[in-house]
């Protein structure tokens, strides 16, 4: 089963770097890249790439950051020679800056989801060692079977 898992997630990689480079097998060659899109390129049944939470985050991350590469170059090629150089150093600062925006966003929600989870260990750390505590103190009572 485990050998299943690790080579359907292969051919979800597989998939996704044929879309990246522009050369895909299933699907159609225009650029675009999406978690369904993968999936379909991949070969798999409908929503199955969801089984894979880890590879799934990791593409999210990867497809903003094509997508942010193509808006760029979108942005520049919309530009071309009717703007000044000034002006396209304009756009593209103020590009960056939307971009920084919402990289601080997005390490603030990581920041709060780790405060979270560490809160959530702290509380099952306290837990399991009262369950110790008590499992110890029943273990050092004198229980006698009650006969039939």
């Amino acid at each position: 089963m485990n050998s299943q898992k690790e080579f359907t997630l292969q051919r979800l990689k597989d998939a996704f770097e044929r879309l990246r480079a522009g050369k895909p097998e299933r699907t159609k060659a225009d650029g675009k890249v999406s978690i369904k899109r993968v999936n379909d390129e991949a070969g798999l049944s409908q929503g199955a790439i969801y089984y894979y939470k880890a590879f799934v985050e990791e593409l999210r991350a990867e497809i903003r950051i094509i997508e942010a590469e193509r808006e760029r170059r979108q942005v520049v090629d919309d530009m071309g020679l009717n703007l000044s150089t000034e002006a396209k150093l304009r756009l593209e600062r103020d590009r960056e800056k939307r971009l920084k925006i919402e990289y601080r966003d997005q390490v603030k929600n990581l920041k709060q989801l780790s405060d979270k989870i560490i809160a959530e260990n702290v509380s099952l750390a306290f837990r399991c060692r009262e369950l110790q505590d008590e499992l110890c103190r029943a273990s050092a009572m004198k229980v006698t079977p009650i006969g039939r």
